[in-house]
C-alpha cells in the first residue's frame, strides 16, 4: 500500500499547496509566552528555521496593550507554559480578540483557555494528552491511599509534637477488595485503573462512550451506568475535563446516593465537584475523607475544607515533576514544528477535533518560509543537507488532489463518486485520527491513536443516516490498513525522500478507495510510523503498481536503515457499534526461494504449495513484481486446485526437536559458567526448519554491576534472571539483530537461555520471561544450561516451552481454584521439554578430527597407568576422568534433597495460606447466612404488619469476602518438587549403573 511512499515529513497535497501560497519571504514568527525550563534543545531547533518573539509585558494589562500595538503581528504560532499566566492570565474572549490576526495556533495545555472563543478566530488549540497521565495517576493513588488509611491526622499531629495525638485517629482501610469507581476512563482513568490493580481493587468505570472489548480487558474494569458508579464504589476517583456539562457532576444529589464512608479522590479538574456540598456531605459523614490535588476556586480553597483534619489536600502537584514538565515542553513544542511546517497540530483539542487543519486560503502567503523542504528539514537533519534545492512540483489543477483523495478537509468528503456511504461516513470519521502516544514509531499500532473516538464520531453520523427502524445506517465493512515502520539513518537526505514520496502519494490518491494518510516525525533514533487507511486491498494494490511507488519501494534499502510493513484487518459492524483490528491474513501464502539466475545474478524464486512460480525476482525489484507474478498463477490455475494448494502452503508445522549449533553451546557454557553464581541470561537466533527449531547463534544480555555483589548477590541475580524482559535489553536485542541482518547472518529471534544450578529453574521470574517472548512469537524456547551439572562432566542443556493451556491462563491472569478446575490446568502442564541435538558443522567436524595428540611423553617418566604401560596408545585430545565410577565423590543427592525439603516446606507454607483462606471464607459465609435467616425472619414481621420489606442484597455491601490467593506460585512450586524428585531418581539410577560396573572389585575374588 502507499505505506512504503511514507517516506518524508509531508504528504504532496499540503505541500504543492504550501509552496503555490509561498513568497520570498522573512522565516515564520513564533510567540514564546513563558519560560522553557527542560527542553532546550528542542526550542533551539524550532529558532533555527522561525523567529522567536518573547513580550516584554508584565501583566495582563501591559501584554493587551502590547498586542493593540503590533508587536505581534506575523506571529503564526504561539506556545505558552505553566507560568505565562503571571503575565497574560486565563486566555479568554476578551484576550482572543486583541491576539495578532495571523495567529493560527496555540500550543498548551488548554485548562485556561477558552477554546469557543479560539475557534470563532479560526485559531487551532493543541493539548498534552499523554504526557501527563503517568504522574497524574501516580498523585492519584498516593491521594487515595492516604485518604484510605487516613493519614493527613497523623501527620499534623506528628508535626505539632503530640505523635498519633489525643485521641488516636480512627483505624484506616486497606485497598485490597475495595471497588474503585472510576469516573472518565481517558488516558489518565486507564493508567489510574491499571496501577490500582496492583492493589487488589476492584475497578468499575463510567464514561460517555463505553471503552472497546480490548481496554476493558487489559484494566479489568467492569462498565456500569452512572448511578450504581456512586452507589456501589467504596473509592471514587474523578478523571473527566471540565466543560460546562461536567461542571458540578458531583453535588448535593449525588451525594445522596453514594455509599456512607465512601472516600473521594480528584486530580482533574476542581469545578468537577461543587465543594460546598463536599463539605456538607463530609459533615454529614456520607463522605468519609477526600484526597484533593486541585479546587473549585483555586488558589482559593473552601474554609471547610481547610479546617477538617481528615482531608488530604495538596495544591495542583499532580504533574510537579521533572519528567513530566519534560514530556509537556517536548510535546507543545513539538506541536508547534508541525504546525509550522504542515499547517495542522500533532494533538488538537477534542472540541475541534472536525477542525483538525487549517484550510491554506486562512494563512497569509506572505507568513510561509520559502522551502518548506527546509523547514522540514530543519527539525531532522544536518545544516549540510538543508542547503540543498528541492524540485518544485506542482498538480495541474490546485483542487485535483483535493478531490480524489478525502485526505485533507471534510467539504470534500461526501462528494466523491468513488465511495458509498460506508466509506464516505468513515473517511469522514478518520479526519478526527490523532496520535495519542510520544512512541508511537515503536509502540503496538492499535494504542498509538484515538480509535475510540473515531468509532464515537461513525457511530453518530451513522445515527444520522438512518433510513428507518430497522436501518443501521452503517452495514458490516471491513478495510485495509497499512502501517509502514522505518528507521532513518543520519545520512539520508530529507529532499531526496520527499521528491520520491510527491510522486508515489500523488498516484496513490488518484487510484480511488484511499481513505487516510497519516505521518509522525522521527524520534531521536529516526524511528516513524506511516500508516493509510484503504477502502480495500485491491485499492492498495493498484496504487503499489504505479510507477511513482514502485521506485519509492526500490529506494527503500537505500533510504533507510530498518523497515517494516504490517498490514492489517479494521471490521467495523453493523451501526458501528462495535469493531476490531487484527493482522491480515493474505488469500495466498507465498514463500521465497533463494536462486541463481543464468547471468550469476543471486534472484528470489516466488513459490505456492512448492510450486515455483512465474518469473523471478531482483532484489532491487522485489516489490510489485511478486504481486504480478502471484496474480498470473491464480489467474491460470482452477479455483479448486488454488484452494488445495493455499491450504497445504498455509499449513504450520509444529517443531518437535530443538538443534543447537556446537559452537552456540559453547558459548552459553561459558557464559554462564563465568556468571556463576549470578544467574546468566541471553537471547537466541536462529531459524524454523520443517519441524526443527535450529539455535545458530546467540549473545548475551549485558552485566548488571551490582555494587558489593558479595553482599547482594540475590540482588544481581535476580536482576540479571529479569534482564529478557528488560526495557534497555530489548532494545539491546534488536540493535543486535538489526546488526547481524546488516551482514546477512540468521537473525530470527526463537528464544532466551539461561543458566540454573541444580536443576532449580522453575520460578515466576523464568514463566514471565518465556512469556515475554511466547506471546509474541509461539515458536520460541527457553534453554535451561545446568551449571552444577555441567561442572562435573554430564552436559544439562534442556530445552522448554509453555503449553497453549498455561499460556491462555497466564493470559487471563486468574489462578484461583475455580478458573485451574474449569480448565484443567495441572503442575505437569506447565511446561513443555522439546528433546535437544547438538549438531557439530561440518568445519567444526573437521577441526577436531585434526586436533593433534598430546606431545609424546618422556622415555623417562613412569607411566601414568598399567593400561597406558602394557598398551601406550596415541592420547586422545580429549583425556577420560578418571573418577567417573567412583560413587562417594558426588555431593549432588545430598544438595539435591536439601533443595527437595525446601521446596516442600514452601508447598507446605502455600497449602497454609489457602487453608487460612478457607477458614475466613467459611466464617464470613456463615455470618452471611446468618444474616441472610434474619434479614428474612425481619421482612416476614414487616410484611405480616405491612410494611414495606428491606432489601435482601444488602449483604454485598455489609460483607466483604476475602480474595483468593493465587495458585500460580504453588503450581510452580510443585513443578520444581517434581523436577527434584526426577533427579533424585536419575541419580539412584546412575548410581546403580556405576555399582554394578565395578561389581568384581567389590566382590571377593
Amino acid at each position: 500500500g502507499c505505506a512504503v511512499s511514507g517516506l518524508v515529513a509531508a504528504p504532496l497535497p499540503r505541500l504543492s499547496q504550501i509552496r503555490n501560497a509561498m513568497g520570498n519571504s522573512a522565516r515564520p514568527k513564533v510567540l514564546q509566552l513563558g519560560e522553557i525550563e527542560l527542553a532546550h534543545e528542542t526550542l533551539a531547533s524550532i529558532a533555527q528555521v522561525a523567529e522567536i518573539i518573547t513580550p516584554q509585558a508584565k501583566s495582563r494589562d501591559e501584554f493587551i496593550a502590547e498586542c493593540r500595538s503590533g508587536a505581534f503581528d506575523g506571529v503564526i504560532v504561539a506556545f505558552r507554559t505553566f507560568d505565562s499566566a503571571a503575565i497574560t492570565g486565563p486566555v479568554d474572549s476578551e484576550l482572543v480578540a486583541v491576539l495578532p490576526s495571523t495567529l493560527r495556533f496555540i500550543c498548551a495545555g488548554y485548562d485556561q483557555i477558552d477554546v469557543h472563543a479560539c475557534t470563532a478566530r479560526s485559531i487551532l488549540v493543541s493539548n498534552t494528552p499523554t504526557a501527563v497521565d503517568d504522574s497524574t495517576a501516580d498523585i492519584n493513588i498516593w491521594l487515595m491511599l492516604g485518604a484510605l488509611r487516613n493519614l493527613n491526622v497523623s501527620i499534623s499531629t506528628l508535626r505539632a509534637g503530640t505523635w498519633r495525638g489525643k485521641p488516636q485517629p480512627a483505624l484506616g482501610h486497606d485497598p485490597q477488595g475495595k471497588i474503585l469507581g472510576i469516573l472518565g476512563m481517558g488516558g489518565i482513568g486507564r493508567n489510574m485503573a491499571k496501577k490500582a490493580l496492583a492493589f487488589g481493587m476492584k475497578i468499575r468505570y463510567y464514561n460517555r462512550t463505553r471503552l472497546s472489548e480490548q481496554l476493558e480487558k487489559e484494566c479489568q474494569a467492569e462498565y456500569v451506568d452512572f448511578e450504581t458508579l456512586l452507589r456501589e464504589s467504596d473509592v471514587l476517583s474523578l478523571n473527566l475535563p471540565l466543560n460546562a456539562n461536567t461542571r458540578h457532576s458531583i453535588s448535593r444529589e449525588q451525594f445522596a446516593i453514594m455509599k456512607k464512608g465512601i472516600v473521594v479522590v480528584n486530580t482533574a479538574r476542581g469545578a468537577i465537584i461543587d465543594e460546598a456540598a463536599l463539605v456538607d456531605a463530609l459533615n454529614d459523614g456520607i463522605v468519609s475523607t477526600v484526597g484533593l490535588d486541585v479546587f473549585e476556586n483555586e488558589p482559593e480553597i473552601h474554609p471547610g475544607l481547610l479546617s477538617n483534619p481528615s482531608v488530604l489536600l495538596v495544591p495542583h502537584m499532580g504533574t510537579w515533576s521533572v519528567e513530566t514538565h519534560l514530556k509537556m515542553e517536548e510535546w507543545a513544542l513539538s506541536n508547534v514544528k508541525q504546525a509550522l511546517a504542515e499547517g495542522r497540530l500533532r494533538s488538537i483539542v477534542p472540541e475541534q477535533t472536525d477542525k483538525a487543519e487549517i484550510p491554506l486560503s486562512r494563512i497569509p502567503h506572505s507568513l510561509f518560509y520559502t522551502n518548506i523542504s527546509t523547514l522540514s528539514m530543519g527539525f531532522f537533519s544536518t545544516p549540510e543537507s538543508s542547503q540543498d534545492s528541492t524540485r518544485q512540483t506542482t498538480p495541474e489543477s490546485p483542487n485535483e488532489l483535493l478531490i480524489t483523495s478525502p485526505y485533507s478537509t471534510p467539504e470534500h468528503l461526501l462528494n466523491l463518486s468513488t465511495l458509498n456511504n460506508e466509506n464516505a461516513l468513515f473517511a469522514k470519521a478518520l479526519t478526527s485520527l490523532r496520535c495519542v502516544r510520544d512512541d508511537y514509531a515503536t509502540a503496538p499500532y492499535i494504542d498509538s491513536f484515538n480509535w475510540d473516538e473515531v468509532m464515537d464520531k461513525l457511530r453518530q453520523s451513522a445515527e444520522l443516516t438512518k433510513a428507518g427502524p430497522d436501518d443501521a445506517g452503517f452495514a458490516e465493512t471491513s478495510f485495509f490498513i497499512v502501517a509502514f515502520r522505518s528507521q532513518i539513518p543520519p545520512t539520508t537526505v530529507y529532499k531526496d525522500l520527499g521528491i520520491l514520496d510527491e510522486a508515489a502519494h500523488a498516484e496513490a490518491v488518484a487510484c480511488g478507495g484511499f481513505l487516510k494518510y497519516w505521518f509522525g516525525h522521527p524520534d531521536p533514533e529516526g524511528r516513524n510510523l506511516a500508516t493509510c487507511v484503504w477502502r480495500s486491498r485491491d485499492d492498495a494494490i493498484r496504487a503499489g503498481h504505479t510507477p511513482g511507488h514502485k521506485r519509492a519501494a526500490r529506494a527503500t534499502a537505500a533510504m533507510y536503515s530498518h523497515w517494516k510493513i504490517d498490514r492489517h484487518r479494521l471490521v467495523v459492524g453493523p451501526g458501528a457499534k462495535k469493531w476490531k483490528l487484527i493482522d491480515w491474513s493474505d488469500d495466498y501464502p507465498v514463500r521465497l526461494e533463494i536462486g541463481i539466475s543464468h547471468s550469476d545474478e543471486m534472484v528470489l524464486i516466488p513459490t505456492l504449495g512448492g510450486k515455483h512460480l512465474p518469473g523471478v525476482l531482483r532484489f532491487d525489484h522485489l516489490i510489485g513484481t511478486c504481486n504480478d507474478a502471484i496474480e498470473s498463477l491464480l489467474r491460470v490455475d482452477k479455483k479448486e486446485k488454488r484452494k488445495a494448494i493455499m491450504a497445504d502452503a498455509s499449513k504450520d508445522v509444529p517443531f518437535k526437536t530443538v538443534q543447537v549449533e556446537a559452537l552456540v553451546l559453547m558459548k552459553i557454557s561459558k557464559h554462564c559458567s563465568q556468571s556463576f553464581p549470578t544467574t546468566a541470561t541471553g537471547s537466541l537466533v536462529g531459524m524454523d526448519n520443517d519441524g526443527t527449531l535450529e539455535v545458530t547463534n546467540s549473545f548475551n544480555f549485558p552485566i548488571f554491576d551490582v555494587p558489593g555483589s558479595d553482599s547482594h548477590q540475590n540482588d544481581a541475580s535476580s536482576l540479571a534472571a529479569m534482564a529478557p524482559r528488560q526495557k534497555p535489553n530489548i532494545t539491546y536485542q534488536n540493535d543486535m539483530i538489526r546488526y547481524m541482518k546488516e551482514i546477512n547472518i540468521d537473525a530470527n529471534n526463537v528464544g532466551w537461555y539461561t543458566s540454573a544450578a541444580m536443576g532449580n529453574f522453575v520460578n515466576l521470574t523464568f514463566i514471565e520471561n518465556q512469556y515475554h517472548y511466547q506471546k509474541e512469537n509461539d515458536r520460541t524456547i527457553a534453554l535451561v544450561h545446568d551449571v552444577s551439572r555441567s561442572s562435573q562432566g554430564a552436559l544439562s542443556i534442556r530445552a522448554f516451552k509453555l503449553s497453549t493451556a498455561f499460556m491462555a491462563a497466564y493470559k487471563e491472569g486468574k489462578f484461583t481454584t475455580e478458573s485451574l478446575q474449569k480448565s484443567k490446568l495441572a503442575f505437569k502442564d506447565i511446561i513443555v521439554e522439546f528433546p535437544v541435538v547438538v549438531h557439530n558443522s561440518h568445519l567444526l567436524t573437521t577441526f577436531l578430527h585434526q586436533i593433534p595428540s598430546a606431545p609424546i611423553r618422556d622415555p623417562s617418566e613412569p607411566p601414568t597407568s598399567l593400561d597406558d604401560l602394557i598398551e601406550d596408545p596415541v592420547n586422545p585430545p580429549l583425556y577420560p576422568s578418571l573418577d567417573s565410577l567412583d560413587v562417594s565423590i558426588d555431593p549432588f543427592l545430598e544438595k539435591t534433597c536439601d533443595l527437595l525439603l525446601d521446596s516442600i516446606e514452601s508447598h507446605y507454607t502455600d497449602l497454609n495460606n489457602f487453608q487460612f483462606y478457607q477458614r475466613q471464607l467459611g466464617r464470613e459465609q456463615a455470618k452471611i447466612t446468618q444474616w441472610q435467616t434474619k434479614r428474612k425472619a425481619e421482612n416476614a414481621a414487616r410484611v405480616a404488619a405491612k410494611q414495606q420489606p428491606l432489601p435482601e442484597d444488602e449483604w454485598q455491601r455489609l460483607f466483604k469476602l476475602p480474595q483468593e490467593p493465587s495458585r500460580l506460585e504453588g503450581m510452580l512450586n510443585a513443578k520444581q518438587v517434581e523436577q527434584y524428585a526426577k533427579q533424585v531418581d536419575g541419580f539412584t539410577a546412575n548410581v546403580s549403573a556405576k555399582m554394578f560396573a565395578v561389581r568384581e572389585n567389590l566382590m571377593p575374588k
